[in-house]
């Protein structure tokens, strides 16, 4: 990808040139747009309610990461492709997160708030736990959620450091379970406090037996496992009775509340 300006200090990107010069320089660029993303104040966060689905109550919340319209018009899915080109991704999770702490917190005590990052970030144990402790993390409220924007290549290295982020009062969640990377392997190895049931899944068990049967499976395995369960992409009645029916403890999704600049009381 190489980077165009739709308007002054925005984002957009192209696939880059063939030509290793004009790469290269088209890499240089967006490392400079990159680092115009990471200044302070440059991304903000939302958040979207974690629901339990007897009472419709928020369990938590989690944070997901805006750019300031002026700096970028890109996805952050797409964003965190280009980070990753010019090996900055570890960066933009810290500042993904930052952003997220400042509008997110305080939190009620008995709920989470949910924050994204890469496998490969946290793999760097001792930066992690020394910038959580330069901000006054409060981590008996916080769940990492680990993404699904790279492969897991190494399984036993990130089961180790969950050990010791754990002895440290973090919980885990793995995102998109039924999807991509995050296999019934994954599940099993890691063993998350939380798996949040991809979007997909969701609509098609409303639309397909068999995904329904699939998703059962799945709720069965990760009771047994003592995992909580979240339903992502709750968007109609439909879909949320079928969650109530298949007795899925949480939800989240358009149908249960949008995400918003801030974290509304109830």
């Amino acid at each position: 990808m190489h980077t165009t300006q739709d308007e002054p200090g925005s984002i957009t990107l192209r696939r880059p040139p063939f030509d290793r010069g004009v790469r290269l320089h088209a890499l240089e660029e967006l490392d400079d747009q990159l680092a115009n993303l990471l200044v302070p104040g440059h991304i903000h966060s939302h958040y979207q309610p974690i629901r339990h689905m007897p009472s419709g109550r928020p369990a938590g919340f989690e944070a997901l990461m805006r750019p300031l319209p002026s700096i970028s018009t890109q996805t952050p899915e797409q964003i965190f492709h280009f980070a990753r080109m010019v090996d900055r991704a570890t960066e933009l999770d810290f500042a993904c997160m930052a952003a997220a702490l400042a509008g997110g917190l305080p939190i009620p005590a008995e709920q989470k708030l949910f924050l994204n990052i890469n496998a490969s970030t946290l793999l760097d144990v001792k930066g992690v736990l020394s910038w959580m402790r330069r901000h006054a993390v409060p981590m008996a409220n916080i769940v990492l959620e680990i993404t699904e924007r790279e492969s897991i290549q190494d399984t036993n290295r990130l089961v180790t450091a969950l050990t010791v982020y754990r002895q440290h009062g973090f919980q885990f969640a793995l995102d998109d379970v039924g999807a991509g990377y995050a296999s019934l392997y994954l599940v099993a190895e890691l063993q998350p406090e939380y798996v949040k049931i991809e979007r997909l899944l969701v609509q098609r068990a409303c639309e397909h037996a068999a995904s329904a049967t699939v998703m059962e499976g799945l709720l069965t395995l990760c009771a047994k496992l003592g995992i909580r369960t979240i339903a992502e992409g709750v968007e109609s009645v439909r879909e949320l009775s079928l969650l109530r029916d298949l007795g899925v403890p949480l939800a989240q999704g358009y149908h249960l509340g949008r995400p918003m600049p801030y974290i509304l009381p109830e």
